[in-house]
């Protein structure tokens, strides 16, 4: 049985988990060329990953009861035609599917502290008892 530190365990559930678990890349684009190339593993679990997204989706559904005006799908995966057709032919009788390709994570944090200078929004600080207690 192996044993782990605290620290090896976060790296472990952070950065090593999903999908580099299973096929040691995090690279979605070299998991599609794997299951082009047959793979089953790969395929296995590429098609798992959008079986769950689509599951999570159509859960969030049921909150809204069903009042959905559109559903929007962005990231990294959001370029893959791939990876959106497996989620669109489970989820698309729900609503209208928009595809934001890309990650902007940086784009929203520079539009935030543009709001902050021009004092549309105030700064949060966020002490550290105030977070969660995660790991």
């Amino acid at each position: 049985m192996d044993v782990y530190t605290l620290k090896e365990m976060k790296k472990l559930i952070k950065g090593h988990g999903g999908v580099v678990a299973y096929l040691g890349t995090h690279d979605m684009r070299v998991v599609e060329d794997m299951t082009a190339k047959g793979n089953e593993k790969a395929e296995l679990i590429y098609t798992a990953m959008a079986y769950q997204v689509s599951k999570e989706i159509a859960g969030l559904s049921a909150v809204l009861k069903g009042k959905i005006d559109g559903i929007v799908l962005t990231g990294g995966l959001a370029k893959s035609e791939m990876f959106i057709g497996l989620i669109k032919e489970r989820i698309s009788f729900l609503a209208p599917i928009f595809i934001f390709g890309g990650e902007m994570e940086m784009e929203a944090l520079a539009l935030g502290g543009l709001r902050v200078l021009r004092g549309e929004e105030k700064v949060k600080v966020y002490a550290p008892e105030e977070l969660p207690d995660i790991l």
